[in-house]
């Protein structure tokens, strides 16, 4: 059953891993992968010297390797010199379809396989987290690697042998994706020694092998411990440049923070209705027996709170929709299963027949796919039933996209095939490694007469406008609102990425 699982989510992702377009971050880690890769090739040469270590391992040291390592993986099974995005997105598609099946043997081993599987279902229909599963990036494998890292945890804590090794090894992988993780032993050691006593002291002792893994698994550490382990640790505290988001038709940025409850709205309204509901029912049954409940619901509950509540702090940075708390979906997920479990049994109790029920359940589950097909292939703007849709989340003010991914194949060619000879496009906004990596070398493969020119002045010919709204000036919100684009790339009736002609320039034909 969890190889199923494992291979459902794989090819349901494969089948639809080149239909977004590239996502504003996704060049960022391409090159650290490669990097690394580099120097596990010199392993048996010069690799632990000092300085070919700083020179392979500098590359994107802002960041952990373990993402990138994926990328770099499954860039080298299926990469070729023509093409890395493809191969770069699987590493991402096995890393969700991993956390999928993860999911499902966690819940199945805690309570029974039909609430593993629900739960299993639950995560893969979310559409913003399948969409993730299409971009290489960080936040999917830190959704897998907490996830997997607090699993072995909670088994630890009550069965400990060589569990204990595994919660090290999975707090350690978690450590080494992200700077997230360093807040997991905040959730798990007082859980561990609420419900277990002395015995949960080991769980929470077996994190101290955690950090030797963190220390062991990023070469960038070796050379200079403290400096280095200083500097990353202090981007906690650091400045950050903040980045404007579009909300509740307000627009937040610098010296305009968003609201404290913006992760709670982004968390709830971005997943189905059902899901979501499921989810609340979930929780409120661990919640309000809380002194009774088991070890494991608790668990989920404390996991999938903490880490939308710590994301509310006021020093934590918002803005791209869910992406910066992406690991609280699979414990969300769980909730669900264990909320559809409760109403599966109330309709079988209710309807007096299991076939009746397994009907209904069916037909619930031809609703989430339905919502993930109509949003296709541009699952980041999703929005779910509580804030009434793609649509009724517009009307109320909320940001269309964030990553850019919906300026498509689609988008491109009519670009491509539009612009006048010798012409000017631009595209805004748009992300600055994205345009110069990516989309600039392969406008002037397809058109190499065109060239790519700022928003402003207004010199171009087309104008591709990404509906991400917060960082709109006024002369696009003009655009946007009054202005009659000739392409329009939209779900559920909301533009998400629109073209416009020059009003001001008259156009040659294109050759």
């Amino acid at each position: 059953m969890a190889a199923a699982i494992f291979l459902m989510t794989f090819l349901s992702v494969l089948m639809t891993i080149t239909s977004p377009g590239i996502a504003w971050d996704e060049v960022f880690y391409l090159g650290g992968g490669y990097s690394y890769g580099e120097w596990f090739s010199r392993i048996g040469n010069d690799a632990f010297q000092a300085e070919v270590i700083r020179h392979h391992w500098q590359v994107n040291h802002e960041h952990p390797p373990v993402a990138k390592l994926i990328i770099r993986l499954a860039m080298a099974i299926w990469g070729s010199p023509e093409s890395f995005v493809f191969p770069a997105r699987i590493g991402m598609a096995v890393t969700f379809s991993v956390l999928v099946m993860l999911t499902f043997l966690f819940m199945g081993h805690h309570f029974t396989t039909r609430v593993g599987v629900l739960s299993a279902l639950s995560l893969l229909l979310m559409p913003r987290m399948f969409g993730h599963a299409h971009f290489s990036e960080l936040d999917m494998p830190m959704a897998l690697t907490w996830f997997t890292g607090a699993a072995a945890f909670a088994i630890a804590a009550e069965k400990r042998g060589w569990w204990l090794l595994a919660a090290a090894a999975g707090f350690g992988l978690a450590l080494l994706t992200k700077i997230n993780a360093f807040a997991m032993p905040a959730i798990l050691c007082p859980w561990a020694i609420y419900h277990f006593r002395k015995k949960g002291m080991g769980a929470c002792l077996s994190l101290i092998g955690g950090v030797a893994v963190f220390f062991i698994g990023w070469p960038w550490l070796w050379i200079d411990p403290v400096g280095h382990l200083s500097n990353y640790l202090g981007t906690l505290g650091s400045k950050r440049t903040v980045i404007p988001v579009y909300f509740f038709g307000t627009v937040y940025g610098e010296g305009h923070r968003p609201p404290m409850f913006y992760p709670i709205i982004m968390a709830l309204g971005t997943i189905p209705l059902g899901t979501a509901l499921a989810a609340l029912l979930g929780g409120w049954q661990t919640g309000r027996t809380i002194k009774k409940a088991r070890p494991v619901e608790t668990f989920l509950l404390l996991n999938a709170g903490f880490i939308i509540l710590s994301a509310c702090s006021p020093n934590v940075p918002k803005y791209d929709g869910v992406r910066l708390f992406l690991p609280a979906f699979p414990f969300i997920a769980c909730l669900a299963g264990l909320g559809l479990e409760t109403g599966f049994k109330w309709l079988q109790a209710t309807l007096g027949n299991q076939k009746k029920a397994i009907a209904a359940g069916c037909l619930y589950l031809a609703i989430q796919i339905g919502g993930l097909i109509w949003i296709h292939p541009h699952y980041l703007c999703y929005y779910g039933g509580l804030l009434g849709g793609t649509a009724g989340a517009q009307k109320l003010g909320m940001e269309t996209n964030y990553w850019n991914e919906v300026f498509d194949d689609r988008a491109l060619q009519y670009v491509m095939a539009n612009t006048p000879r010798n012409g000017t496009y631009c595209i805004f906004p748009y992300g600055h490694f994205a345009s110069k990596e990516l989309l600039d070398p392969l406008v002037e493969s397809l058109r190499p007469d065109l060239r790519r020119v700022s928003f402003e002045p207004a010199e171009w010919d087309l104008l591709v406008l990404i509906c991400r709204q917060g960082m709109f000036t006024e002369k696009a919100w003009q655009l946007y609102r009054h202005q009659e684009p000739v392409f329009v790339n939209a779900r559920q009736g909301v533009p998400l990425c629109m073209i416009f002609k020059s009003q001001t320039k008259k156009p040659d034909k294109p050759e």
